[in-house]
């Protein structure tokens, strides 16, 4: 559905150019969400919310998680934590494609998990879904870069 390269900046994925090669969404931001949502995709009149005072990094988060929603469509209501769980694991994938990246920027941290979502644009909540989900591979390497420089 988009061009990649159309949607890329220097950090790799722009979710706010994906939103917005979606000509009839709108984004709007807003107070009106229940406490535990930073955003909300309204399928039927074609509107994503997002919760008004968000820091950039939770923005950005929260547009590439709902613009998720935007692609893969309304679903039933028993398939909603199941949906949730997938659309977060793509948007961490997204916005966090490197493995090595985290390693170093979680090393270079101490393992500070807030510094390390701050200094890749992230909130915690999208650093966290995309460490949950690391290949076994992955997860090796990772174990073994910070066991050599956390001491």
């Amino acid at each position: 559905m988009f061009d990649r390269r159309k949607i890329r900046d220097h950090r790799g994925h722009h979710p706010w150019r994906a939103i917005g090669m979606l000509p009839d969404w709108r984004v709007e931001f807003t107070r009106d969400l229940a406490p535990d949502e930073l955003g909300l995709t309204i399928h039927a009149e074609k509107r994503v919310l997002i919760r008004d005072g968000l820091t950039q990094h939770e923005r950005r988060s929260t547009i590439c998680h709902e613009t998720g929603h935007v692609l893969r469509g309304p679903v039933s209501s028993c398939h909603q934590l199941y949906e949730e769980s997938l659309v977060e694991r793509q948007a961490s994938r997204l916005l966090l494609p490197s493995v090595r990246r985290i390693g170093h920027t979680l090393a270079w941290y101490a393992a500070d998990y807030t510094k390390t979502a701050w200094e890749m644009w992230v909130d915690e909540r999208l650093l966290n879904a995309r460490l949950s989900t690391l290949a076994p591979a992955d997860r090796l390497w990772l174990d073994e870069q910070l066991d050599t420089i956390l001491i």
